[in-house]
C-alpha cells in the first residue's frame, strides 16, 4: 500500500509542476497605463512637441485646432502605437483620474510655475549683482555685513511666524464651520418628523 501511495503522489506532484512551467514571452503585450503615461514616451514626450508650437492667428482657427489635432494624433501614435488615437484619449481620460497621474501633474505645473518665477527673479538678482558691485568703500568694518544677515534672518522668522498664524486662523475657522455645519444637521434631524 505504501509503494501505491508514494507512485499516486509522484504523479500527482509531476502533474503539478508540469503546468507551473515558467514561460517566457518573447513579444510582451503592452498596455497603456499609469506608468506608460507619466514616463518619457507620455506626458513629457507631449511637452516637448508643443514647446516652440505657437498657433498662426493670421490663419483660420480651424486650420489651427486641424495642426493641434494631429499633433495630438502623432504624440498617441508614438505613445502607443497599436490603439486608435480615440481609444488612447478615452484611455488617458480614465488614467488622469488616477493619484499617480494627478501626483505628476500637480508636481510638474509647480515646477512650471517654479520656473517662470526664476525667470522673473532674475532681472531682480542682475540688478542687485551691480548694485553690489558699485559699492565704495568707506573704511567700515565688514562685521557690518553680518548683522545685516542677521536681520534678514529676523525677517524670515516673522515672515514664519505670520504664516503659522495665519494657517491657525484658518484652522480654527475651518473647526468653527465644521461644529457649525454639525449642529445645524442636529437640528435638522430634531426638527424632522419620522
Amino acid at each position: 500500500m505504501k509503494g501505491l501511495m508514494r507512485t499516486f503522489l509522484t504523479i500527482f506532484l509531476e502533474k503539478i509542476t508540469r503546468g507551473r512551467r515558467k514561460r517566457n514571452i518573447l513579444n510582451p503585450r503592452y498596455n497603456l497605463n499609469e506608468s506608460l503615461l507619466v514616463g518619457p514616451k507620455g506626458i513629457p514626450n507631449l511637452r516637448k512637441l508643443f514647446k516652440n508650437y505657437v498657433p498662426d492667428q493670421r490663419e483660420d482657427p480651424y486650420v489651427n485646432l486641424r495642426t493641434l489635432m494631429k499633433k495630438y494624433e502623432h504624440w498617441a501614435h508614438l505613445m502607443f502605437p497599436s490603439s486608435k488615437f480615440e481609444d488612447v484619449v478615452s484611455r488617458c481620460e480614465n488614467l488622469g483620474k488616477k493619484r499617480r497621474v494627478k501626483v505628476y501633474m500637480i508636481i510638474t505645473r509647480m515646477d512650471q510655475l517654479d520656473n517662470d518665477e526664476e525667470m522673473r527673479d532674475e532681472p531682480d538678482r542682475r540688478v542687485r549683482k551691480e548694485k553690489n558691485l558699485n559699492i565704495i568703500d568707506d573704511g567700515k568694518d565688514d562685521g557690518e555685513e553680518i548683522g545685516e544677515k542677521h536681520v534678514e534672518r529676523r525677517e524670515d522668522e516673522d515672515f514664519e511666524a505670520e504664516f503659522r498664524s495665519v494657517e491657525e486662523e484658518e484652522r480654527r475657522k475651518a473647526e468653527e464651520r465644521l461644529a457649525q455645519e454639525n449642529e445645524e444637521l442636529l437640528n435638522d434631524f430634531d426638527s424632522n418628523d419620522w
